[in-house]
């Protein structure tokens, strides 16, 4: 066995030579190994060996098998389909079964006669609403319930809403006839007349001077007095008036201006209701209403002497009215200057703004970008009040930070809005 192994050799060796080159142990241990290698699960084959390779698959073969995948995938799609049509009709039935077992439960005498109570109870509430609508509408309101924000009107918001008082506190009093108190009056003239009518001197020239009247106007919910405010005929200002005329006096409002007595001079308007927002002027009466400044400081001592000095009270009152504006104020701002340049700007808001004393109505105009501290810049410098003080709103109810960065757009201050001030320390 030393020498080496060659193939050529090993050709030309026939059985009976291999037996001999082999002893018996070397063979049997290349049997063993043999066994040991073969396959167990390889199906031994029965067929007759021909020498040729096997056969390749036919092409009738490839289609069964594309046809047999096709199918395949058609029965797992309409598989999914169909579980997801029994899911939906599962939940159907489960949803159904419960209307029944409701409509079991209506089905009974107990649960139908619940059921029509509250069908009842419904109208009922129907019926209650829409009478409250009704009765907010005759006063110029409107439920909005929850319903989003709009606009703000303020021309209907500065319009006086028309309100009916209760008869019974504020008519004239049934005893009270207002011809009688006009007869009262005339003869309480007669007594004025005769010591108020003089003649006056002025200069060369004499004249007759009128007797000074003054005015009583009767609504038909109070009465005013010339000089002073509306009374309602349940005060005890009025009762008082009333029972001084009817008894043959003069008013004692009147006594410490005219001790000696004036003329009356009474207006019958009770057919029409006094208006606590309306302008005395509109009732074509000029001696209606408060009076007028040049009145107020009329009744006024010139001088008063206190502490051994002269003071001039009526100078320093009228001082006093000359410096102050009363009523709608038009402020002048920044928006004022860019509309005298450029007149066709849109992008501002009109806000009218009542002052502390309620004395003043402020028209300022500002841009949809300013904020709320330009705007206390300008109510700074043009309010009656000194003191600290908050800016609110009336519809919605709401009180403005003066802090506040945003702009009066985000504010929702736009295009006008209605404000006011409120002092903080009172």
């Amino acid at each position: 066995m030393d020498r080496d192994w060659k193939p050529s050799v090993a050709q030309n060796i026939n059985n009976s030579d291999l037996s001999s080159l082999l002893d018996d142990k070397t063979a049997n241990k290349i049997v063993q190994n043999l066994k040991k290698n073969i396959p167990k699960d390889v199906p031994a084959y029965t067929g007759k060996y021909t020498g040729k390779p096997a056969a390749k698959p036919k092409a009738q073969d490839n289609d069964l098998l594309a046809s047999m995948a096709q199918k395949l995938s058609k029965t797992e799609k309409l598989c999914e389909m169909q579980r997801k049509e029994i899911k939906e009709k599962s939940e159907q039935i489960q949803k159904l079964t419960k209307d029944i077992e409701r409509l079991k439960l209506l089905s009974s005498p107990e649960q139908e006669s619940a059921f029509l109570n509250l069908e009842k109870e419904n109208t009922r509430l129907k019926v209650q609403v829409n009478d409250m609508e009704k009765f907010l509408a005759d006063y110029g309101l409107k439920w909005v319930g929850n319903s989003p924000e709009g606009t703000l009107d303020v021309n209907s918001l500065m319009q006086d809403i028309p309100t009916s008082e209760p008869v019974y506190r504020y008519n004239l009093p049934n005893e009270i006839d207002i011809a009688v108190i006009e007869r009262r009056i005339q003869e309480l003239n007669i007594i004025a007349e005769k010591d108020a009518a003089r003649w006056v001197s002025e200069g060369a020239v004499h004249r007759f001077k009128a007797p000074e009247n003054v005015c009583i106007t009767f609504f038909k919910n109070g009465l005013v007095l010339q000089g002073y405010p509306f009374r309602p005929y349940s005060s005890k200002e009025s009762q008082s008036l009333l029972s001084d005329i009817l008894d043959g006096y003069f008013p004692y409002d009147l006594k410490k201006k005219y001790p000696d007595g004036v003329p009356l001079r009474s207006v019958d308007k009770t057919t029409e209701m006094f208006k606590a927002g309306s302008s005395m002027q509109g009732v074509n009466d000029p001696s209606l209403g408060l009076l007028s400044k040049d009145q107020f400081l009329a009744q006024l001592p010139e001088n008063v002497i206190r502490g051994g000095e002269i003071i001039p009270v009526r100078e320093d009152v009228a001082k006093v009215f000359g410096s102050e504006k009363i009523g709608t104020v038009k402020v002048e701002t920044h928006v004022d200057q860019l509309l005298k340049q450029d007149p066709n700007l849109k992008k501002f808001t009109t806000l009218r703004i009542k002052t502390e004393t309620g004395k003043r109505n402020l028209i300022i105009l500002m841009l949809f970008t300013d904020n709320l501290q330009t705007l206390k810049r300008i109510l700074d410098k043009n309010r009656e009040g000194k003191g600290n003080y908050e800016l609110r709103s009336t519809f919605p109810a709401k009180v403005f930070d003066f802090n506040d960065t945003k702009s009066l757009e985000e504010l929702e201050l736009v295009p006008n809005f209605a404000l006011a001030l409120r002092s903080l320390d009172s």
